[in-house]
């Protein structure tokens, strides 16, 4: 039974690994076009949009599809489900569209704000806001019914219509305004296609509500989470734009995703534990949740480690070959900070969190991250003004570093870890000696970056091999895996 349960994890992992890389290389390669034919500024009135739109898509479904994944994942009952899904549905489309309207009414002093005077970046903003909404709550679905291809396939053929819809309207001449104009209507008919799909599997019925409740009990404390959550990923933005100007925010946003790529590496677990783990705490079998749990973080870190280190180290060619020479010259400094905080993010938040959205904890979550929150807006407060985007990197660091720690402290009240050190010691010796070998082709040698990051991973590699870090009961089972997939 466990062996075809890791490989069902296996191969779900690997979907929306899949999924996640597509949507990575995606953003790389939209701001290596984006920064390039609209400049530095073009590219931050792009950022500042989608993190508005970030903003907005954390509070306004409630949590509800949050709380869908949680309850639908282990409810047998059809009629019950179909209630949960469409109940969920008819409120998330009844506050987005307020919330729309609210935008529209105070559209002045938002474009003044963010966007230069132009409201057209705020028509299409409040467009936007339903459909984004309804996609996530639509798309999860497939999450919460272990129908992980969907959601992969999903998510791919989105993301390839949007960045070559991107591409050639860059290519054309146009501008950010008929960039955005293009992703609206892409959105807004895979979203009706999709809805359509969910209506021809899974039915239709009137909504009555049943366990709206329930649902917002559970979905409304991971609200102000969410929120704050934005607040420590994404209002240094907003506040570089106001405190050095929009232009500063387009330097910053390239070393930003460059460090914060390794979140790409965290999703597909996530994703799969959210899914999976609350089926096997339902019944009781403890003893599998915290051996899927270690096998799940033990294989993340083999992945993350490294990366971080070598983003690190190559940070600056590698954003040159990105975005331009002026660009990567300031971006660069605020990725290892960034690097080194999205891992304690990863490992804090997608890995031992988990533990409390297993025990319904999300008041501790909200608690988690709005304490961050606000330490990461008063060291932004400070910092920015003193040493610029620095700063802004820096606050973002000591706010995932205390989202880890207090992650730690209040899931060993619930859920007993038991995390084996050992090969967690050996993949950071392994990192270490790749990192040494890296610096030394990159610094010395001045080798080309295809071939350090070639040799870096060899390296790395070799020195796992070595080591031991994977035992042959695991190698074994993932290469008979491999061949059967």
């Amino acid at each position: 039974m466990y062996e075809s349960l890791y490989k069902r994890i296996s191969l779900e992992v690997g979907l929306i690994g899949l999924a996640n890389l597509g949507s990575t290389l995606s953003s790389i390669l939209i701001l290596s076009i984006l920064t390039k034919s609209l400049g530095v500024t073009g590219y931050g009135i792009y950022v500042q949009f989608f993190v508005t739109l970030a903003l907005i898509a954390s509070f306004v479904p409630l949590g509800l599809p949050v709380a869908a994944i949680r309850f639908i994942a282990g409810e047998k009952n059809r009629n019950q489900i179909l209630d949960d899904i469409y109940s969920t549905f008819s409120i998330i489309i009844l506050f987005s569209s307020f919330c729309a309207l609210v935008l529209l009414f105070f559209s002045e002093g938002i474009s003044r704000w963010l966007f230069d005077e132009n409201k057209i970046f705020v028509y299409i903003l409040s467009a936007l806001i339903p459909i984004e909404c309804i996609y996530w709550a639509s798309i999860n679905l497939f999450r919460a019914f272990q129908e992980t291809q969907k959601f992969a396939a999903v998510s791919l053929l989105r993301t390839f219509i949007e960045l070559t819809s991107i591409f050639f309207i860059t290519l054309s001449g146009f501008g950010i305004i008929w960039i955005l104009i293009s992703l609206l209507f892409i959105r807004a008919a895979i979203l009706v296609i999709l809805i359509l799909y969910l209506i021809r599997s899974i039915g239709f019925t009137y909504p009555r509500f049943s366990r709206i409740r329930e649902y917002l009990r559970f979905g409304i404390p991971t609200v102000p989470g969410n929120m704050a959550s934005w607040i420590v990923n994404s209002s240094d933005k907003y506040l570089i734009g106001i405190l050095l100007g929009i232009a500063f925010v387009g330097y910053y946003s390239p070393g930003y995703s460059l460090g914060s790529a390794i979140i790409m590496l965290m999703v597909p677990f996530s994703f799969v534990l959210g899914s999976i783990l609350p089926k096997y705490y339902e019944v009781g079998d403890m003893d599998l949740v915290r051996k899927i749990f270690n096998l799940s973080l033990k294989y993340f870190l083999i992945l993350a480690v490294p990366t971080v280190l070598g983003i690190s180290i190559l940070s600056q060619p590698m954003l040159v070959f990105l975005t331009t020479e002026s660009i990567a010259n300031i971006g660069y400094q605020v990725t290892p900070f960034i690097a080194f905080g999205s891992l304690f993010y990863c490992v804090g938040s997608g890995f031992i969190g988990q533990s409390l959205y297993l025990y319904k904890k999300t008041k501790v979550l909200m608690f988690v991250w709005i304490l961050a929150s606000i330490i990461n807006l008063f060291l932004n407060f400070i910092l920015i003004p003193e040493i610029g985007i620095i700063g802004a990197a820096i606050a973002t660091l000591i706010a995932y570093l205390l989202v880890f720690l207090l992650n730690i402290y209040f899931s060993n009240k619930y859920f007993k870890f038991s995390v084996n050190y050992g090969p967690i010691l050996k993949i950071i010796l392994s990192s270490l000696v790749m990192s040494v070998i890296v610096l030394h082709l990159y610094v010395v040698e001045a080798a080309n970056i295809f071939l350090i990051v070639t040799i870096g991973i060899i390296s790395y590699g070799l020195m796992l091999l070595c080591l031991g870090t994977l035992s042959n009961e695991e190698f074994n089972f993932f290469m008979n895996y491999y061949k059967i997939n």
